[in-house]
């Protein structure tokens, strides 16, 4: 913000105190030197002061600074009218409402830049300045700076104004609200808030276009794994989760699998948001937090008895009292699904069995009819068609134990002899085609694991190590194997590839080495 040094004011008579930090030890410090001192300290633990004018109010304002720095690092500037008038809980509320629709029109245009860009994340990071970025097909792109303060205000719009919540000081902070697009489409918006070091704000906002349904078949997924998944839905009984890390497309997965779904079943979610509503699913909210909680889980699961609903959806088992909702509906003959976070499916059978995590009982979990499979994925980056590489850029190579482009396309085509030559590789900055990204959007990798008696076996022994040779007897593509159909397409970088999951080789492609 600009301060206009004609604007400084230089006389603290007749100024009432203000303070936009809710920092108690800030308040204090206010107060007690309130007599000879006139400072405004916002959130960001920025010092708006009156020059001292003798000793007294210079030492004063000295124990007020060396407060405010123990709290946070800010800036410091003199006191301007405008800035106090800004601020000033006595300003007209025609300045207010001007302030606030301006706010109220930055947040709608970075969302409808956001959605016209389609990033799925909106990322919000304020410090001394206020960095916003895109995440746009899984990579972080710079979109804009602001000065602190306005960052401030767009997140506070986005949580007073958006989300109807409180925006304060506390550490971690939820909330969420739907946005109608220009085009008319409504979008889920979800917010996350964290307090940092020195008293700056980072919050990200997750895009969800409560319309947009993934189809199955278009998902990602191969011939082979479409099977399988339409044979585990078929079970009249059983639980089946879709895993993965954070951003990897299981609550869209899940989406997808309910809309595959013929309308002449019924279908109940249960989820603390639902994001994508389905005309032929019944959706209830019961929310992870809050009052009464176990109550509240306790009641909706005696209704889901009487619904008499052939498939139920849970949208995440995260803790004991989600995972209890699957695990007694399960075990009463109804088909569920739910998602659920890990890196592959021991993880998660580890998960459901700690009693520090789900709680549940091994011999449950591993009873015949109780697991019906666990699908494991990611999502990872696909190439632009329209200015993919031949060959990888060396900054990318850079990072990996190869000396040069050309030494890691002879240690691909080594592997996979003639094939490798369909291989292509990312373009840093992309082009006019692709937002300057390289990339044309994300596809998922996935592997998925029956619960049969022989993965049941290995699950009671706990000889986890035999789960791979166990699929490679069933013919089930592992990530690896089913990653390299898409590399070998040039649909996917390997070395993008290799930030999701481990880089291809002869310890997870059986054929590596064979096709020389």
């Amino acid at each position: 913000m600009a301060i206009e040094m004609q604007d400084v004011i230089g006389n603290m008579a007749d100024l009432d105190g203000i303070s936009l930090s809710q920092n108690p030890t800030v308040l204090k410090v206010l107060k007690d030197h309130q007599k000879n001192c006139h400072a405004i300290v916002t959130h960001m633990y920025d010092i708006y002061y009156v020059q001292p004018r003798n000793p007294v109010e210079q030492i004063a304002y000295n124990e007020v600074k060396r407060t405010v720095r123990r709290q946070g690092d800010g800036a410091e500037r003199p006191l301007t009218e405008s800035v106090f008038k800004s601020w000033s809980a006595g300003e007209e509320q025609s300045n207010q409402m001007t302030r606030k629709q301006a706010a109220n029109d930055q947040v709608d245009e970075l969302l409808e830049m956001a959605i016209s860009a389609r990033a799925s994340d909106i990322h919000i990071n304020i410090k001394t300045e206020t960095q916003i970025q895109l995440r746009i097909h899984g990579v972080l792109i710079e979109h804009a700076q602001f000065s602190a303060h306005e960052g401030q205000a767009i997140v506070a719009v986005m949580f007073q104004s958006y989300a109807l919540t409180s925006f304060g000081q506390e550490e971690a902070q939820d909330g969420q609200f739907y946005y109608t697009s220009k085009r008319g489409r409504t979008y889920l918006i979800r917010l996350n808030k964290l307090i940092m070091v020195g008293g700056g704000i980072t919050c990200k906002c997750r895009l969800r276009d409560t319309a947009d349904v993934t189809d199955l078949a278009t998902a990602g997924y191969s011939m082979a794994q479409l099977d399988l998944l339409s044979e585990m839905m078929s079970r009249g009984q059983g639980l089946l989760v879709i895993t993965g890390g954070v951003n990897s497309g299981k609550s869209t997965s899940l989406t997808a699998l309910l809309n595959s779904i013929p309308d002449c079943y019924s279908i109940l979610e249960i989820s603390d948001t639902v994001e994508v509503r389905l005309p032929h699913v019944c959706h209830v909210e019961l929310p992870s937090e809050g009052e009464n909680l176990e109550k509240r889980i306790a009641a909706v699961q005696d209704s889901t008895v009487r619904q008499d609903s052939d498939y139920l959806a849970i949208g995440e088992m995260r803790n004991r009292a989600t995972a209890s909702k699957a695990e007694v509906m399960g075990l009463q003959g109804r088909f569920v699904l739910s998602t659920g976070h890990a890196s592959d499916p021991a993880s998660f059978y580890l998960r459901m069995t700690s009693t520090a995590d789900f709680g549940m009982s091994v011999n449950t979990v591993l009873s015949p009819r109780f697991m019906v499979g666990l699908v494991s994925q990611t999502l990872v980056e696909t190439l632009c068609p329209a200015c993919a590489l031949q060959s990888p850029d060396p900054l990318a190579i850079a990072r990996t134990i190869f000396t040069t482009p050309a030494a890691y396309v002879a240690h691909l085509q080594h592997g996979l002899g003639e094939a490798a030559t369909g291989i292509r590789f990312h373009r840093p900055g992309g082009c006019s085609e692709c937002y300057s990204t390289g990339l044309s959007g994300r596809t998922v990798i996935a592997e998925i694991l029956p619960f049969d008696a022989a993965t049941r076996a290995i699950f009671r022994s706990g000889n986890f190590d035999q789960v791979k040779a166990h699929m490679a007897e069933r013919h089930l593509e592992t990530k690896h194997e089913h990653a390299l159909h898409k590399v070998l397409a040039g649909k996917v970088d390997p070395l993008l590839l290799a930030r999701r999951i481990d880089p291809l080789g002869a310890t997870n492609i059986s054929t590596w080495g064979q096709g020389r």
